[in-house]
């Protein structure tokens, strides 16, 4: 992916973010989303093909470090942090996922 492409997925994602942040998952658009962004309807769906893609996505980037983070300090054997961020990353997902339903 060129440095053009990413730092326009990387735009998208900060947008989203902030729009999941304010109005919630459900009442984010597609169409609101593009209006912000300023992109053609198929320049956006190009980076991401679904809401669901979007959600994923957002959740790699903005709470996977959040948990790691929060996990990290509380367990000290290595097997149990990467067993308990799993788990928390599944919950996320399932939990984005049954939103979408």
């Amino acid at each position: 992916m060129t440095t053009k492409k990413k730092n326009t997925k990387k735009f998208i994602l900060d947008i989203a973010a902030e729009a999941v942040y304010k109005n919630g998952f459900e009442r984010t658009s597609f169409s609101d989303l593009i209006a912000e962004t300023n992109l053609s309807k198929g320049a956006f769906y190009h980076y991401f093909r679904s809401k669901k893609d979007l959600c994923l996505e957002l959740i790699d980037i903005y709470y996977e470090k959040e948990v790691k983070q929060e996990w990290l300090s509380r367990f000290q054997t290595p097997l149990n942090t990467i067993n308990v961020l799993l788990k928390s990353i599944e919950n996320k997902i399932l939990k984005a996922l049954d939103q979408l339903k």
